[in-house]
C-alpha cells in the first residue's frame, strides 16, 4: 500500500512537482497581497496563514523530504487562505 504523496511524487517527478507547488504559493501570495491592499467590510484584513517561500502557516508544501501529515497541514492552510480570498472577492 502506498501513500497518496508517494504516488504523486512518482507521477510528476518530485523535484518538478515541488517547484510547481512553490510557484503556486507565489501566485497565491501575490493575489492575497492585492486583496490585502484593498480591504473589504466584513472580511479580516489578512488571510489566516502567512506564506513565506515554500511554506504556508509554518508548513512546507514541498513533497520531497516532508512528512505526509505536515504536507497535508500546509495544503489545508493554503485552502483556508484561498477561502479567505474567495470571501474577499464575494464581498466586493
Amino acid at each position: 500500500h502506498s501513500s497518496g504523496s508517494a504516488v504523486a511524487g512518482r507521477l510528476f517527478g518530485t523535484g518538478r512537482f515541488d517547484r510547481a507547488l512553490t510557484m503556486l504559493l507565489v501566485c497565491a501570495k501575490e493575489l492575497m497581497a492585492f486583496a490585502m491592499a484593498q480591504p473589504r467590510a466584513g472580511i479580516p484584513p489578512q488571510p489566516p496563514h502567512t506564506i513565506s517561500d515554500d511554506m504556508v502557516g509554518g508548513f512546507s508544501v514541498r513533497l520531497q523530504f516532508n512528512h505526509e501529515e505536515k504536507w497535508t497541514r500546509a495544503f489545508r492552510s493554503l485552502l483556508e487562505n484561498l477561502q479567505w480570498l474567495l470571501e474577499w472577492r464575494a464581498a466586493g
